[in-house]
């Protein structure tokens, strides 16, 4: 394993910090002010959700050079591949259509229902399930080879 890439856990373990921070914690929060204008929560939020999805791609595309280069074990590897690929659906598929939703709902429309978010917010589980995993398969190997390059 080259020695950069031994410590991708790090980049998991701050990843994982965001989205917990974000999509568990001050999101549901935020929806929680009552004395806020609806619109201005939106605002908010999408703001908030671009600065996410920007880190996320950021610590995606280092994740994705530890993947590639670092030596990991197949079940590691194939765990942070389903990873990137949650955050490729999210980024590509669900976030324009989530986006065009919020911007019209800040603009004063009133739209239907619809699935979409809660297709985000079962991806968004899934991804912190993932990540979560990632990182203690991360740190495992990290210990391993740290005791096995102390017994040589």
């Amino acid at each position: 394993m080259k020695p950069i890439f031994q410590y991708s856990f790090v980049v998991t373990t701050l990843w994982l910090g965001f989205v917990t921070a974000i999509s568990f914690v001050e999101t549901p929060t935020r929806f929680s002010l009552d004395s806020v204008p609806r619109e201005n929560i939106l605002a908010i939020g999408n703001r908030v959700f671009h600065a996410l999805n920007t880190s996320e791609i950021l610590f995606a595309s280092i994740t994705l050079l530890g993947l590639v280069f670092g030596g990991w074990a197949s079940k590691t590897r194939t765990i942070g591949y389903t990873t990137l690929a949650v955050l490729a659906v999210q980024s590509w598929l669900l976030f324009g259509v989530l986006d065009a939703r919020t911007l019209a709902q800040i603009q004063g429309e009133t739209l239907p229902p619809s699935h979409w978010h809660s297709v985000y917010i079962g991806l968004e589980v899934f991804k912190l399930l993932l990540l979560a995993t990632l990182l203690v398969l991360q740190i495992h190997q990290f210990q391993m080879r740290t005791r096995a390059s102390e017994l040589r």
